[in-house]
């Protein structure tokens, strides 16, 4: 059946007038044609072709044209947490449909996650990133992660290049996909290199006080989730979910007596109530509602207690509000699958989103701005300048092109500038797709 559709996908790249039959070099046709399920094998194919580096991480923007199972990445510095959440998707995938190619590929994203935590040489410190130097654009990658800083690994990484200076998104990712992977995929090899990872992740933050510590010693850059050193009330949140699904796993109580006093002694669970910037809406969305999302998932899943549960859901429904009718397909999903008041009407709108996602993932130029039917407005952005937006959401086939996960981008953007060059995988699509299925929101 794969066969059949993909050589379908080909011969209307052919009408479009693309000589190319590559998977992710076509010119797609109309999303109408095919459903959601056929949608979902397109980008499967595409995804572990092209975008899945040697050593099992996520490529996810990488530079055409490209070389199957060794794609030139175009960035590399948030690997951690987009390989995280594809593991999820795979894991959701697995448990629906039991397809041992879904395992094979969670096998492989395990492998190298346990490797980011390798190569560093510090146990629980994560790399954002890591590969062989033959096969990386030396150039371009020292150009775009110097100031996240690049280690020569040593040992048996000797060859190879990593990236440092890792952020509590990465980790977030990571502590994401581990979860739902350790619940839904029943083979002991893998829980024991999760259990293992994770206890190491989770050890390297409370020991150090929740936070994350360079090979330096020092805290990274966006890394101290500390009482003191926090820099918002989101990383409140994302503390007390990676320890409580630390200690979901592990079994180990020092996980559990350290989210306890994060809630006792500093109110964390409190402060989680405002995980979500929200003066940002004045001038802009989509700054970090992401990492919201990735926590609450499988906080709001493991908690019992109703009084932190009430916390956690006045936070939930407070982030909610703000996203809340942009066909945002992965936030919906989430919302209606721990949510004690559920919203399901949001599900139409998103399965809506997934049926009109461009199948097309290349970095090219679309210009709303121009539009005279359109509404749009000057607000502030996140850097503080002025730019242009939509009244409202647009529809997810006017958008302009990326980031590389649409779910944490402005649907209010207008414009992108690009000549195709550059090309996103389908992980947005999968992650929401799949969660769906598995939660019974998307047929």
């Amino acid at each position: 059946m794969k066969k059949e559709f993909f050589a379908m996908l080909a011969a209307v790249s052919l009408l479009y007038g693309n000589s190319s039959a590559q998977i992710g070099q076509l010119q797609p046709p109309q999303t109408s044609q095919i459903s959601l399920k056929e949608k979902a094998e397109f980008f499967e194919e595409d995804l572990f072709t092209y975008h899945l580096t040697p050593e099992g991480l996520l490529a996810y923007n990488i530079r055409m044209p490209q070389i199957a199972n060794n794609p030139k990445l175009n960035e590399y510095g948030d690997a951690a947490i987009w390989t995280g959440v594809l593991l999820g998707a795979e894991s959701f995938r697995y448990s629906v449909t039991k397809d041992e190619d879904a395992l094979k590929n969670i096998e492989k994203m395990v492998g190298g996650l346990h490797n980011l935590q390798e190569v560093t040489g510090v146990e629980g410190l994560l790399a954002r990133f890591y590969g062989k130097k033959s096969d990386l654009d030396l150039e371009n990658f020292v150009r775009r992660e110097s100031f996240h800083k690049i280690y020569e690994g040593k040992g048996k990484f000797e060859g190879y290049l990593s990236v440092g200076d890792t952020s509590n998104d990465q980790y977030m990712g990571v502590f994401f996909g581990y979860y739902i992977c350790y619940n839904l995929v029943e083979n002991e090899e893998i829980k024991k290199v999760i259990r293992q990872d994770v206890n190491a992740l989770a050890n390297h933050i409370v020991d150090n006080g929740i936070r994350i510590t360079g090979s330096d010693g020092k805290p990274t850059t966006y890394g101290d989730m500390s009482p003191k050193g926090m820099d918002e009330k989101l990383d409140a949140l994302l503390a007390l979910s990676m320890l409580k699904i630390a200690h979901h796993i592990t079994n180990e109580e020092k996980f559990s007596q350290a989210y306890q006093e994060l809630i006792k002694k500093y109110g964390y669970h409190k402060k989680a109530v405002k995980a979500k910037f929200a003066p940002l809406k004045m001038f802009d969305s989509g700054v970090n509602d992401n990492l919201a999302f990735l926590a609450y998932y499988p906080l709001l899943s493991l908690e019992a207690d109703p009084e932190l549960l009430k916390y956690y859901q006045k936070s939930m429904d407070r982030t909610f509000k703000w996203v809340k009718g942009e066909g945002n397909s992965f936030f919906n999903f989430i919302y209606n699958a721990v949510s004690s008041t559920p919203n399901y009407e949001e599900n139409v709108e998103a399965a809506e989103s997934l049926k009109i996602m461009p199948l097309e993932k290349k970095h090219i130029t679309i210009i709303n701005s121009n539009r005279k039917s359109l509404c749009t407005k000057k607000v502030l952005n996140r850097h503080f300048k002025f730019e242009l937006r939509a009244c409202d959401a647009l529809p997810m086939d006017e958008r302009p092109s990326g980031p590389e996960f649409v779910w944490r981008g402005n649907p209010r953007k207008l414009d992108s500038y690009g000549n195709g060059e550059v090309k996103y995988s389908g992980l947005d699509f999968l992650i929401a797709y799949w969660m769906g299925r598995y939660h019974k929101f998307v047929e």
